[in-house]
């Protein structure tokens, strides 16, 4: 059981967001909005990175509910930020190897040799994680967290700095992770192409607040425009 739902205010200087979100199906689901709206915000509170006023659930477990709130640590998520999160000082086999012997109790086991090489690193396994550039470390930080087996997978705009001749191989690499291992995913992007490309559906958020999922289909017709 892989359901997630919740609802959360978040308070800023200038504005609050008020978000609402019940994902029943391991999907992909994309959380659209322009740059500022509280994309990324929404991500650190489902990690448990950030507090704020809102009731979480996942799996039938409450991750927060009144003033109980289960940390980071224990709440079985992956999270690939924006900017790469990797040991500066490892190899890149070693930060791909770190997490492994952690996998969470019953969680998917994403095979090594595959992400290797659907990530395009098979070059870079005995290179310095201090050496890469950005997109090198940012493809790293996917494998990683991949192969740490979260139960739910939060990427925080995870193509942004990838060259566009791997963000298709790597499209189809989290889609094919996501139905072989019913992995439900979390996406947070400005980028209308990468949600028609990656998504199954599509929660907008407009005027601090967000609206009920839609479809791809129905998404695009709405972006047509931007096209």
């Amino acid at each position: 059981m892989s359901r997630l739902q919740g609802n959360v205010e978040i308070v800023y200087d200038a504005f609050q967001l008020n978000f609402s979100i019940d994902i029943e199906k391991p999907h992909i689901t994309a959380i659209f909005g322009p740059s500022g709206c509280g994309k990324s915000s929404l991500l650190r509170w489902m990690a448990g990175l950030q507090s704020a006023a809102g009731a979480l659930n996942f799996g039938g477990k409450d991750w927060q509910k009144d003033t109980f709130n289960v940390p980071t640590q224990k709440r079985e998520v992956g999270y690939v930020f924006q900017e790469s999160r990797i040991f500066p000082h490892l190899s890149v086999r070693q930060n791909l190897e770190f997490g492994i012997p952690y996998r969470n109790a019953g969680a998917p086991e994403v095979e090594i040799s595959s992400c290797i090489e659907e990530l395009d690193l098979e070059e870079l396994m005995g290179k310095k994680a201090s050496k890469l550039s950005g997109g090198e470390a940012q493809r790293l930080s996917i494998g990683r967290v991949l192969l740490s087996g979260p139960k739910l997978l939060l990427l925080d705009e995870p193509l942004a700095s990838i060259d566009i001749r791997r963000k298709s191989k790597i499209v189809k690499y989290l889609k094919d992770v996501n139905k072989k291992y019913s992995l439900p995913i979390i996406l947070v992007t400005h980028s209308v192409n990468e949600v028609l490309k990656i998504a199954d559906s599509v929660i907008c958020i407009e005027n601090g607040k967000s609206r009920e999922p839609i479809g791809v289909e129905e998404f695009k017709e709405e972006m047509t425009e931007f096209l």
